[in-house]
């Protein structure tokens, strides 16, 4: 048995009315590798949904120390496959001698990769939309591409004083500063001024230029849930808030990565 069917047996043993299934017959899923602009190289997978070429493609954006093979990536792509959605997942960072690394992995650089990633597959897609989950949501609002039919936010981060890299302690005689997020993580000082930069200037610098119609699913006990109406509010596009029940930050409790991708879904095919 494939991985794709193990993992489409679980999804069915978990939640029988769910269709998710093997990649079509002629599907590909293939490593891709996209020059940046600053001559680095963004790593990812492309998982095409059918053998003709499909007319919608969704990039995804893992959160904090994350990578392109979250859990909830993997589904979607089946999901989606189903459905007629390309997936592209990126690395925003990773371990390859030329891509770009966590440490000094700023939202700039993250939004001029997304742009790059972007500029590569803009003339394959009619429509490209973002999922971004977490820091990968935060991602999306800073760089706010242009040439994107919708946003979905996943338990979108939000800059303040009190969490993140705010929490970060400096390592004295170097330009690291190091915090903890169940591991200990390094990043260089450029990091931890742009997030601070950010969160003391305020969100909605960046919010109230997003015309592109976003949604934002929340965790009903996740951490950040909170600031997702104040978010919401300061969009100028289309917009929409859905709450998951039962959820916390990652969406794996009981049924609740269904909701959010049947969510969306949903929000993507109106657009």
């Amino acid at each position: 048995m494939s991985q794709a069917d193990l993992i489409s047996t679980k999804v069915r043993e978990i939640s029988p009315q769910f269709s998710i299934q093997s990649l079509p017959n002629g599907a590909t899923d293939e490593e891709i590798c996209i020059k940046s602009r600053d001559d680095l190289y963004i790593y990812g997978v492309h998982a095409k949904s059918n053998p003709q070429n499909s007319s919608r493609a969704i990039i995804y954006l893992h959160g904090l120390t994350g990578d392109s093979w979250d859990p909830n990536f993997e589904m979607a792509k089946f999901y989606f496959a189903e459905r007629g959605y390309d997936s592209i997942r990126i690395d925003l960072y990773s371990w390859q001698d030329d891509a770009r690394r966590f440490h000094d992995s700023t939202l700039f650089k993250q939004s001029e990769d997304l742009a790059d990633v972007i500029d590569h597959f803009k003339n394959c897609y009619k429509k490209i939309f973002i999922v971004g989950h977490s820091f990968g949501g935060l991602s999306a609002v800073y760089g706010n591409p242009l040439d994107v039919s919708a946003f979905s936010l996943w338990e979108p981060s939000y800059c303040n004083d009190e969490r993140l890299f705010a929490t970060a302690k400096p390592l004295q005689g170097t330009d690291w500063f190091y915090f903890e997020g169940g591991c200990n993580y390094l990043v260089k000082k450029n990091v931890i001024d742009e997030y601070l930069s950010i969160a003391e200037a305020g969100m909605d610098q960046f919010l109230n230029k997003i015309n592109t119609p976003t949604q934002i699913i929340s965790g009903a006990q996740g951490v950040l849930i909170p600031h997702h109406p104040e978010m919401l509010a300061a969009l100028n596009g289309a917009r929409e808030h859905i709450v998951v029940e039962g959820a916390i930050h990652t969406f794996r409790e009981g049924n609740s990565v269904f909701e959010l991708l049947e969510n969306t879904h949903r929000w993507f095919e109106q657009w």
